[in-house]
């Protein structure tokens, strides 16, 4: 029996493909949306906020969310005029986000993400000198 040529290179093709894993889905397909505020519950725009990496986990990071922090690593987002961020395309895992205001308010949150899930939470500033916002 003869092969064909143009098959045997269309075989090789797709067994190269998909063990190559191209049509394999991305490792991250959950996010975390929330809101930064003070204690009153005004909402605080243009705030930095960290999005804790679990320790373990920065090899599952896509390299288009650059990871800082070294051994302790976190990826930086930004609150916009309502006070809201979010984080995508993360794997499922234990989250924590922390913010800061200029030294004065404090927030950190923790949460849990399911495969293909959306977290919704809040930070919310406390004082650390006991006063409010």
């Amino acid at each position: 029996m003869k092969l064909n040529p143009s098959v045997i290179t269309v075989s090789l093709m797709l067994v190269l493909i998909l063990a190559s894993g191209a049509d394999a889905p991305p490792e991250g397909n959950s996010r975390i949306v929330g809101k930064v505020m003070n204690q009153r519950g005004q909402t605080i725009p243009n705030l930095l906020v960290k999005l804790i990496i679990p320790r373990g986990m920065k090899d599952r990071f896509p390299t288009t969310q650059p990871l800082k922090g070294g051994k302790n690593a976190y990826i930086e987002g930004i609150s916009d005029q309502q006070g809201d961020f979010k984080f995508e395309k993360l794997p499922a895992g234990d989250y924590a986000l922390t913010s800061e205001l200029d030294g004065t308010g404090r927030g950190r949150v923790e949460v849990t993400l399911g495969k293909n899930q959306t977290g919704t939470v809040q930070i919310v500033l406390k004082s650390r000198r006991g006063e409010k916002q």
